[in-house]
């Protein structure tokens, strides 16, 4: 998630991203449990409004944020070559994945022997749902596969396949979303939902290793952005007022997906189309009109690795507190994406960025 260079574009891009993430957490909590049962923390009264806007963000969100992490992985690479691509991805991905685990894993020591004196019967299933929960982490966890995966592929395409790439980049795209569309049919459910422990969703983790890959693709050859600039805004109309509509209409036909599954590929397939339109579109909008540096952004891109990994905590604890409040049901998403945030905004600032936790996230700065 490092900036390699100055392109502020990306770096706009990334500060766009993880407060778009925090506003999808912050809106959870609002959803009815039938729609998404994921998550634990409910407010009494819910609204389906708020589950067309976490659909909105979770189209786009976490493809983008994989194309970015793909996009900077091989500008690391590019001047480190393997040995030293693994050593900086082992240190800056790797340690914080395992500390954060090793922190998590304690809270989950105590909440196994809360519930197993409180009569939780004991066997495999249980002490695995407990010891291997990862939360948030998962998005690091599929990192570390992606990278292995992507030094092997790498090396097929610079021996073969560099050429064919380079003068076919939609193609590529082409081949990406069929085969995305192919495992997808395999899924039982037609969302990308992560896992929440230690294994892996075939459907979500080839998905997302495509969406990196096109990133570090995307990075080899900057003749692909030019065309993607001219054709950006283009791209995400079709994706905002035809696409993912599309997708919205669908996916209310419940009872129909269960029987019809030409409806149900459909859907998925409106899906998928969402999100790499979408993502396409917005990398060209950027690339075209979000070229300038803004001293806020540029904080919110440094702090980015940092908000991703308390995220979720902080959110859930202020969920957890609003939903005692009779307000509006926009004050309290508004109330609780604000303060997350200010209070991330200011953990960062006293205790990251100019501490060793910075130096490990984010790498020495000048």
């Amino acid at each position: 998630m490092e900036i390699m260079n100055r392109e502020y574009y990306m770096d706009n891009l990334r500060a766009t991203l993880v407060l778009s993430g925090i506003l999808l957490h912050s809106t959870i909590f609002l959803i009815p449990f039938s729609l998404f049962q994921q998550w634990p923390i409910r407010n009494p009264i819910t609204g389906k409004v708020f589950y067309f806007l976490m659909l909105f963000i979770h189209v786009w969100y976490m493809p983008l944020f994989y194309f970015l992490a793909g996009y900077f992985s091989y500008r690391i690479f590019s001047k480190r070559t393997y040995w030293g691509f693994i050593k900086h991805r082992l240190f800056r991905i790797a340690l914080p994945f395992f500390i954060s685990f090793f922190l998590l894993s304690l809270y989950n020591t105590g909440s196994f022997i809360a519930h197993y004196k409180g009569g939780m019967q004991l066997n495999w299933s249980n002490v695995y749902a407990y010891f291997s929960f990862i939360g948030p982490l998962w998005f690091l966890y599929y990192l570390l596969f992606f990278y292995a995966i992507t030094l092997i592929c790498h090396v097929v395409y610079k021996r073969i396949f560099k050429e064919f790439v380079c003068n076919y980049p939609w193609l590529i795209i082409l081949l990406f979303f069929i085969f995305d569309f192919l495992i997808l049919l395999l899924h039982p459910n037609p969302l990308m939902t992560p896992p929440f422990n230690l294994s892996i969703d075939l459907a979500t983790f080839c998905v997302y290793l495509n969406f990196f890959l096109f990133g570090w693709i995307y990075s080899t050859d900057k003749n692909n952005v030019e065309i993607l600039g001219r054709i950006g805004w283009l791209m995400l109309l079709i994706g905002f007022l035809i696409v993912f509509p599309s997708f919205i209409w669908f996916s209310q036909k419940q009872r129909l997906l269960q029987s019809d599954l030409v409806l149900k590929y459909l859907m998925m397939f409106s899906y998928l189309l969402s999100a790499w339109v979408i993502t396409l579109g917005m990398l060209g909008v950027y690339y075209r009109w979000m070229t300038g540096y803004s001293q806020i952004l540029r904080y919110v891109a440094d702090a980015s690795y940092w908000l991703y990994l308390i995220q979720v905590p902080i959110v859930l604890i202020l969920q957890t507190y609003f939903t005692f409040f009779y307000l509006p049901l926009v004050f309290k998403l508004l109330y609780v994406y604000l303060i997350s945030v200010i209070i991330m905004g200011l953990s960062y600032a006293l205790f990251v960025r100019k501490t060793f936790i910075g130096i490990m996230l984010n790498g020495e700065r000048k």
